[in-house]
């Protein structure tokens, strides 16, 4: 999936642009994804299907939206977490549990995964440059220290590690009958 996000001439998404993306989650809860059409956001958020459809674009670019922001915001809860940890086995653990924690509870995060299938989840979470720069915000710090520190080994890449803790993430997504317990048991095995 190409993400696309539209932004005002600031860098940022305009009033409107906010408006209709807040009124796409209200009726994603009203209605659910699969039954919302970009009409019924037009008009939850007081402006034409046009309007609508020139900001948001189509679906797929409407959920890689609401995915994205929802991932950033995710961001500003785990950081703290990972930065206040002793080793990276720790951050990579507590991180990781913060993470989904965080996903499981988010029931508009869950839904919007769900539509896209399996292999439409597989395929965004792992492929998805957004979602790369975002755990790469997150951990970046983590990493470079546990690369310095020896607990990584130095030919460790920064991209290869992300892309573990992006797997392994995918991982626990995808095995949703694992109890907290057993994601800190996964974890904990490498």
């Amino acid at each position: 999936m190409k993400a696309s996000v539209k932004v005002s001439v600031a860098g940022q998404p305009s009033t409107t642009e906010k408006r209709l993306v807040e009124a796409a989650i209200a009726c994603f809860e009203k209605y659910g994804i699969e039954k919302t059409f970009i009409e019924d956001i037009a008009k939850e958020a007081g402006v034409s299907r046009q309007t609508a459809y020139r900001l948001l674009g189509n679906r797929t670019e409407l959920l890689e939206r609401i995915v994205q922001e929802r991932i950033s915001a995710m961001r500003s809860k785990v950081q703290p977490i990972l930065l206040q940890c002793r080793s990276f086995e720790e951050a990579f653990v507590r991180g990781a549990l913060k993470v989904m924690s965080i996903t499981l509870r988010d029931k508009i995060f869950m839904s919007i995964l769900s539509s896209l299938g399996d292999k439409g989840l597989e395929r965004y979470l792992l492929n998805s440059t957004p979602v790369k720069d975002q755990i790469a915000s997150s951990w970046g710090g983590v990493i470079d220290q546990a690369i310095e520190n020896g607990e990584l080994r130095k030919s460790l890449t920064k991209v290869d590690a992300v892309a573990y803790i992006n797997m392994s993430l995918c991982i626990l997504l995808l095995k949703d009958e694992f109890s907290p317990k057993a994601q800190e048991q996964f974890l904990r095995k490498f």
